[in-house]
């Protein structure tokens, strides 16, 4: 049996959860090092500052649009390529991500609320920004997503289970439900392993363990890649990885 990859969440949230089949931990603990860590994102590296008369130093300033998540197109820019990108606003006023322009239209801040400077009357920010394609070995701000795994959870229940409509009602997550006087399980992966079941029907009765070489993987994103780009992304580095390996040995 092959490697089968699902997509458990919807839409372009922020989370996202992918049910991955048939493969060992390493391979999982690599997937997860290299989103983290060799997958290209863009983000602010350099400020050039022509003008700051506001109260917030020219340090904080670029620390903070450092930090701002930028979209980002893998398929357009390489690790280390750059784009231009200006901020300019006068007083009185709120500075904003959203104020942050880009030569390239599809390179523009995720989120458009970010505040990063307040300016009263007469106040004045002029900058440069450099944006780079860099990854997470480099500095945190190149992290596209905090990602972790665990095995898919695999829980038992016994049919002469005598209080199973407790077991049911026991579980926080309402995966337990019952059918022709069996509790089964529906979208196992969803559960914590609280143990409330086992607590419940009983140790004798409830057995709750995890599917060998089956798991879960979650990721937070920070929007610069979706969650599909985020995962297949890694994917491609790994292969590439494994075929110098293969070319190596050889």
């Amino acid at each position: 049996m092959g490697m089968e990859v699902k997509c458990l969440t919807e839409g372009n949230g922020t989370s996202a959860k992918f049910l991955i089949r048939g493969v060992e931990t390493a391979l999982m603990n690599a997937l997860r090092r290299t989103i983290t860590e060799d997958l290209a994102v863009m983000a602010i590296e350099d400020v050039i500052i022509y003008e700051n008369t506001g109260i917030v130093f020219d340090e904080f300033l670029a620390h903070r649009l450092g930090l701002v998540p930028l979209t980002t197109d893998p398929k357009k820019y390489k690790l280390g390529e750059k784009v231009t990108l200006g901020l300019e606003k006068e007083g009185p006023a709120t500075v904003y991500s959203r104020d942050i322009k880009c030569t390239d239209p599809k390179v523009e801040p995720v989120y458009k609320k970010i505040p990063l400077a307040k300016l009263a009357k007469g106040q004045k920010i002029k900058l440069e920004l450099k944006a780079v394609m860099g990854t997470g070995k480099e500095h945190a701000k190149f992290v596209p997503a905090i990602v972790g795994y665990k095995h898919v959870p695999e829980i038992e229940i016994d049919e002469k289970a005598k209080n199973k409509d407790e077991i049911v009602k026991s579980c926080p997550v309402k995966i337990l439900e019952t059918k022709a006087g069996k509790v089964v399980v529906k979208n196992a992966w969803e559960c914590t392993l609280c143990g409330n079941c086992r607590d419940v029907g009983g140790a004798e009765f409830v057995k709750i363990g995890t599917e060998k070489n089956n798991f879960v993987l979650s990721m937070e994103l920070n929007g610069q890649l979706d969650a599909k780009e985020t995962v297949a992304g890694a994917m491609e580095i790994l292969e590439e990885k494994a075929k110098e390996l293969e070319k190596e040995m050889k």
